[in-house]
């Protein structure tokens, strides 16, 4: 790994090295008076006079602050500012993203997919609770540990309820992943509907190694445009057409959690978990992510259970070694919208 010249010394933390970098900053390895290892995220001193990139790297900081600690969301340590130098101090945390395990092994299984997926809703739940919307989350903001637990990441673009919102140019996101509304010409910008539309997007994802709506453009706002027009008027393929066998009851959770009306959504993160919970059970699924021998998954037998907020009418692994990254690996890609498919 590069080493931290340059970087000036901090009061109770000692750099050793650079583990990841990216257009808007760097990650490096520290450690604390105690010798507890932690995630130093560093934005360029070029860059720390660019007003939105300083807003957004000290939201972040603010934001995990309001939110406190949770097993599943990277723990913030420290916002600091010595000569020119913005610093967070973050949890270290060594895994994978979800994007590039997807990138590397493929589509998961339901029986690995909905254990994950279940700590990702509690994160975003935790979340919601505090008052915070994330608006960013995606596979690539998903980090699984070497354990198996899931720590979502990168908050640098969540809003606080009640806080400013964005006008429209301004909507922040992830394109592929935003809810339709937030394409709409009076958009009242994200809100928990539109973090469970990306939800809900993020586990088609992981179950087919697709997305609902891409575009072929090459041109950044021809893509955009193609996306957000996919988003408001088109009709995404059901993933049982990408994954043929997929079990019918997942894939009506999934077409919940993306329909185009807000209003036909889970109304809730925690009814959008009390759905996936129905199902792990349904499938006998442990949580360490396999079907139980004997279980309805192993049984190949589907049960109907009705989706809760669903109106009932009538009576009736190749082994590979982990990447070490921190739980700041956003910023050593780009931070967040320097990411993959963002926003121009």
């Amino acid at each position: 790994m590069s080493s931290a010249r340059g970087i000036p010394k901090l009061v109770n933390y000692e750099i050793v090295e650079k583990i990841g970098e990216g257009g808007m900053g760097a990650v490096y390895r520290a450690t604390d008076k105690l010798g507890q290892i932690r995630a130093v995220k560093v934005i360029h001193p070029e860059l720390a006079h660019d007003t939105g990139l300083r807003e957004r790297f000290t939201n972040e900081g603010k934001t995990l602050a309001a939110i406190g600690r949770h097993p599943n969301i990277t723990a913030l340590w420290g916002l600091l500012e010595e000569n020119n130098y913005l610093f967070i101090v973050m949890d270290y945390v060594e895994g994978e993203d979800v994007e590039r395990k997807l990138k590397r092994n493929g589509a998961l299984s339901v029986a690995e997919a909905l254990p994950l997926f279940s700590q990702i809703l509690s994160a975003i739940a935790y979340a919601h609770q505090q008052g915070i919307i994330h608006r960013d989350v995606k596979p690539s903001n998903i980090l699984i540990e070497s354990s198996g637990q899931i720590r979502v990441m990168d908050f640098g673009i969540a809003r606080i309820k009640g806080g400013p919102r964005s006008t429209k140019v301004g909507v922040p996101g992830t394109p592929e992943y935003m809810a339709p509304e937030l394409f709409a010409e009076q958009t009242q910008g994200a809100n928990e509907l539109t973090d469970i539309y990306a939800l809900g997007v993020t586990l088609y994802e992981m179950l087919t190694a697709a997305l609902p709506f891409e575009s072929s453009a090459t041109d950044t706002n021809a893509a955009y445009v193609a996306i957000a027009q996919k988003h408001l008027k088109g009709k995404p393929r059901r993933p049982s057409e990408l994954v043929p066998g997929l079990d019918k009851e997942v894939e009506r959770v999934i077409m919940k959690a993306i329909a185009k009306e807000p209003k036909d959504r889970f109304q809730t993160v925690p009814e959008f978990s009390q759905a996936i919970d129905q199902q792990v059970g349904r499938l006998d699924i442990s949580a360490a992510g396999q079907a139980q021998p004997g279980g309805a998954a192993a049984r190949g037998t589907m049960v109907e259970t009705p989706l809760p907020g669903t109106p009932v009418v009538g009576g009736g692994e190749s082994a590979f070694p982990l990447w070490a990254v921190a739980a700041a690996w956003a910023v050593a890609a780009g931070i967040g919208f320097l990411l993959g498919r963002q926003l121009p």
